[in-house]
């Protein structure tokens, strides 16, 4: 009974083949984590800014369709000139002034949004 070691001393031991055992393999598996962590947000950002160029595409082609044809409505009314307004005309006055509005929105957000995205890859 006299010859085991000390409880201090058999502590310390415990603790030091803790350290040189299973540290190296937890901060291996941190490393490990940490990098493909790292490759899904860059893969994440890089779809990100995929989808939302597409989507700007999209709705900065959208956007210039709408203005095209809010022009060519204003146009008409113009030229119909008798001072009478037609609420047809009205409304489709409106809603194409409501569409041009939200989509200035959505390009600005997209930009921003595809901005961010690649300023995060580079």
């Amino acid at each position: 009974f006299a010859q085991r070691p000390d409880p201090t001393e058999r502590a310390g031991e415990l603790r030091q083949i803790i350290r040189d055992d299973f540290m190296p393999v937890t901060e291996e598996l941190a490393r490990q984590a940490h990098s493909e962590l790292s490759a899904r947000i860059n893969a994440t950002l890089r779809q990100a800014h995929a989808v939302s160029t597409g989507m700007l595409s999209a709705i900065q082609t959208r956007r210039a369709q709408v203005v095209a044809d809010y022009e060519t409505m204003m146009r008409r009314h113009a030229a119909g000139g008798d001072g009478v307004t037609d609420p047809k005309v009205d409304e489709m006055l409106s809603q194409a002034m409501g569409r041009y509005s939200a989509a200035t929105e959505l390009v600005e957000e997209l930009s921003r949004l595809a901005t961010h995205c690649k300023a995060t890859l580079d």
